[in-house]
């Protein structure tokens, strides 16, 4: 029989110990609340200048992937066309 567990990735834009305000909260919310029922989740949250995949075990125990992105916000051409192609290959590398 396969492996029925479901499992959701939600990505924020940010996440603690930086700096967090609603999203992070609702999300951490659902996060906790889809657990009861079962459900893996994982926290992804890009933080500047990271050169590696940092991963630790937040609040009651649900995991939180770091990636990186670029230090400066970007041009609106990068922020609603391509996007940052450092966070691109970075989150690439949370997937695998």
């Amino acid at each position: 029989m396969p492996n029925s567990t479901k499992k959701i990735i939600h990505i924020a834009f940010c996440w603690w110990p930086d700096p967090a305000g609603g999203t992070e909260v609702y999300v951490k919310g659902l996060a906790e609340e889809l657990s009861k029922l079962g459900v893996e989740n994982v926290i992804a949250a890009p933080k500047a200048g990271l050169k590696e995949v940092e991963s630790f075990q937040g609040e009651n125990g649900i995991r939180v992937w770091r990636f990186g992105c670029r230090e400066s916000g970007g041009d609106l051409g990068e922020i609603y066309g391509e996007g940052d192609p450092v966070a691109a290959e970075s989150f690439k590398r949370v997937l695998d």
